[in-house]
């Protein structure tokens, strides 16, 4: 129950995050001058912690991968018919559960050269 609320509130974020940070009318022209700006706003939102998001039940990743779609399509300015793929493909995006995985990898690869924070690498313990 309380990973649930606090998937409803990430999502909530990623979804209302730019329009708290902007009023509309800036927004509409951050989006229109740097779509990157703004997909970076809502793909930060999704990625913040996303190691700690593998192995979710997957009514919650498709719960994620809703607001990631939603951003695709808010770029391609396309319908909510159109297929989501030729989309996430154009923007060299990976699915949800995809990019929580390959998050992981890069943490894991991270932490065996001891590239990340010390306290991460140092808890690792390597088998042979």
């Amino acid at each position: 129950m309380f990973l649930d609320i606090q998937m409803d509130l990430l999502i909530l974020k990623a979804y209302y995050g730019p329009f708290t940070l902007t009023t509309k009318k800036s927004l509409h022209i951050i989006f229109i001058s740097s779509p990157g700006g703004f997909t970076a706003i809502v793909l930060s939102r999704l990625d913040y912690g996303s190691s700690v998001l593998f192995g979710l039940p997957q009514q919650l990743v498709d719960k994620l991968q809703s607001v990631q779609n939603a951003a695709a399509r808010l770029i391609h300015a396309a319908r909510r018919r159109d297929p989501i793929s030729p989309l996430l493909l154009d923007l060299h995006w990976l699915w949800v559960a995809n990019r929580i995985a390959f998050r992981l990898a890069v943490l894991t690869y991270r932490c065996l050269h001891s590239s990340a924070h010390e306290y991460l690498w140092k808890q690792l313990q390597r088998v042979s």
